[in-house]
């Protein structure tokens, strides 16, 4: 995994799995255009959860978003307070990955296989992805949220 700090709350993940894990989709809840399946076996993050010494890990779910999804700009819940997203698909794909706002300054992070967005104190910056899903059958990506 290589880690490339962005800004004081905001990390570029990438090369994050050795071996990308083969996670079959079973939907648990449908939201619009999003399918989630809840993933309770979380030992393929280990590394992650280790490097960033992630207390409480939860919410752990595998999104499919399909063609004309989009998450604007948002701050998450009061009780949510880090997030961390991960692609499971794309070539670089700009409008399908996520940015955030943190001192005046956006970032993006690009839709690429195995690359990813770390984000401490997601309550509190503006974030979300950067357009709509075109042009697959669906935007996949790892999702989880923790508290320090």
């Amino acid at each position: 995994m290589k880690v490339n700090q962005l800004s004081p709350n905001g990390y570029h993940i990438s090369e994050c799995f050795a071996d990308i894990p083969a996670i079959e989709f079973n939907c648990d809840i449908t939201s619009g255009l999003r399918q989630i399946h809840y993933i309770t076996n979380t030992e393929f993050l280990t590394e992650l959860i280790n490097y960033f010494n992630m207390k409480e890990v939860r919410g752990v779910e595998l999104w499919h978003d399909y063609p004309g999804y989009e998450n604007h700009y948002h701050y998450d819940d009061p009780s949510v307070e880090n997030i961390a997203i991960i692609y499971l698909g794309g070539t670089g794909t700009n409008n399908m990955g996520t940015g955030y706002v943190e001192n005046d300054q956006e970032f993006q992070i690009n839709y690429k296989i195995n690359d990813g967005l770390v984000l401490k104190n997601s309550r509190n910056i503006l974030h979300g992805m950067i357009g709509t899903v075109t042009n697959v059958e669906y935007r996949s990506a790892i999702y989880f949220n923790w508290k320090s």
